[in-house]
């Protein structure tokens, strides 16, 4: 098991895969949802002032006051970890607080599985043949509609607006292939689905002794007018290439 330094890994997420051209689209999609949506709520009748939204808040954004949870939407990432961690549903995007409150009823508290994992908190994150390590903030999304070649797919917030997507993927390697072979019909197979492609830089390196291609471009989702820029981070371990890829529309320092 080789382990991927967050620095290194921070280069890059997921390339050569079906997906890409459709995960700019749906960060797009993702940001006009944000802005439609002014923060978070709790849902006083509901709140049993357990903590546990206090405990998976990724930015410390929610207080327990008089046994009830507080959210500070100035600093809400609005990322949805308390949503999801509330046993008794108490919280909900503010457009949908009367609704809510109108429907409320005493707190019925859920049984938690012992062994549920936290999503929303960095950590450790194994492969076939590498480990690596998510930083804070990043949120892990569902692989809905993805291949099975998308092994993670992760989004960072700034200000409830999202920033930056990163995706890993894993393809066995062919037999008689090389490292630069994949990473040639990987690009080949995804540049169709880029447009306004250009290329502005790839190097080869290693990681922690694995070789490594670093591969950076920018292209234009159809009808977007918002111009990506990427960086694609190919590494062959063991019989199979790991391709992380990140995009963002800010340019890389």
């Amino acid at each position: 098991m080789r382990t991927i330094k967050r620095r290194d890994f921070l280069k890059a997420a997921a390339f050569a895969c079906p997906a890409f051209a459709a995960g700019a689209d749906a960060l797009l999609a993702a940001q006009q949802r944000q802005q439609e949506v002014k923060g978070l709520a709790v849902i006083k009748a509901k709140c049993t002032g357990c903590g546990d939204c206090v405990k998976n808040c990724p930015v410390e954004a929610i207080k327990l006051k008089d046994g009830l949870a507080v959210i500070d939407n100035e600093e809400c990432l609005d990322c949805g970890a308390c949503i999801d961690e509330c046993p008794t549903e108490a919280i909900v995007h503010k457009k949908d607080l009367p609704a809510a409150e109108a429907e409320a009823k005493p707190p019925a508290r859920k049984e938690e599985p012992a062994n549920k994992a936290n999503r929303r908190t960095a950590a450790a994150k194994a492969g076939d043949e590498i480990s690596y390590a998510m930083p804070g903030g990043w949120i892990a999304q569902a692989l809905t509609g993805s291949g099975p070649e998308v092994k993670a797919h992760y989004v960072y917030y700034v200000q409830s607006l999202p920033y930056g997507e990163m995706y890993l993927s894993y393809h066995p390697l062919a037999d008689g292939s090389t490292l630069d072979r994949a990473f040639d019909q990987g690009l080949a197979n995804v540049r169709p689905s880029l447009p306004y492609y250009q290329a502005r830089g790839t190097q080869k390196t290693a990681v922690n002794g694995l070789p490594a291609i670093v591969h950076d471009f920018s292209y234009m989702p159809g009808g977007a007018g918002v111009l990506f820029f990427s960086r694609t981070y190919t590494l062959l371990a063991g019989a199979g290439i790991y391709t992380f890829f990140f995009q963002t529309v800010q340019r890389y320092a």
